[in-house]
């Protein structure tokens, strides 16, 4: 059993990384070789923590109350930097040779952070309160629940080169299977988009309210918090 209540995970090749409720530590877990005794080593960030993303050689944790991203490097087990950003700092990703942050009461905003530096080298106006991202397929993917749209970012630019507009309450998004996935809470699908047109090309009723997905080798799963059950769409 963890120490406080879960609140983020994410996973690197040989652990996985856990956010924790209250201002609790961030969770390292190692598998490891006996599967009924995984190694814990808990890391201290004495602030509340949100999301988590690994990857650009280390582990990134938004911090809400302190506006910023902590770093977190996997050889140390220690937080080694502290990313000032926008306000509310809440969906992270990492990927195209950066870190990227939505902050929710920015007006809308994500800024890009350099992972040689620590320096937010861009902040890029996106929709209304942007709840998630995710990163793939070229670009950085945004939804923004509140205008129903999913903003595309071109890493080259620092641009949104698209708006796409989806669903009802689009508060999550899943880059899988060659394609990016809007999950949209207030009417109970998903949105596929092809990336290389920007183009909504199916709309696949799910459960009631779901908030959340995931992609695997063979299809993308979602959460229905309205109903308590989990879709699996296949696609090919």
């Amino acid at each position: 059993m963890l120490p406080n209540a879960p609140r983020s995970i994410a996973t690197t090749d040989d652990s996985v990384w856990v956010t924790t409720a209250n201002a609790g530590p961030v969770l390292r877990i190692q598998p490891g070789g006996d599967p009924g005794s995984p190694q814990l080593i808990s890391i201290p960030v004495n602030t509340p923590t949100a999301e988590i993303a690994a990857g650009q050689g280390a582990v990134w944790v938004t911090a809400p109350a302190e506006k910023a991203v902590l770093r977190i490097d996997p050889a140390s087990n220690q937080v080694v930097g502290k990313i000032v950003v926008g306000d509310e700092p809440d969906s992270i990703g990492a990927g195209e040779g950066a870190v990227w942050v939505a902050n929710r009461r920015a007006q809308g905003s994500v800024q890009r952070i350099d992972p040689a530096t620590n320096a937010v080298t861009a902040s890029v106006p996106v929709g209304a309160n942007p709840d998630q991202l995710a990163v793939g397929e070229g670009a950085v993917w945004v939804a923004s629940p509140t205008d129903g749209t999913v903003s595309r970012i071109d890493p080259s630019t620092n641009r949104v080169s698209a708006t796409i507009k989806v669903g009802n309450r689009s508060s999550f998004v899943v880059v899988a299977l060659g394609s990016v996935w809007a999950v949209n809470g207030g009417d109970g699908t998903v949105s596929r988009i092809d990336p290389a047109t920007n183009a909504v090309t199916a709309t696949v009723p799910v459960g009631r309210e779901p908030e959340a997905g995931a992609g695997s080798t063979d299809a993308v799963w979602v959460i229905n918090h309205g109903d308590g059950t989990v879709s699996k769409i296949g696609y090919r």
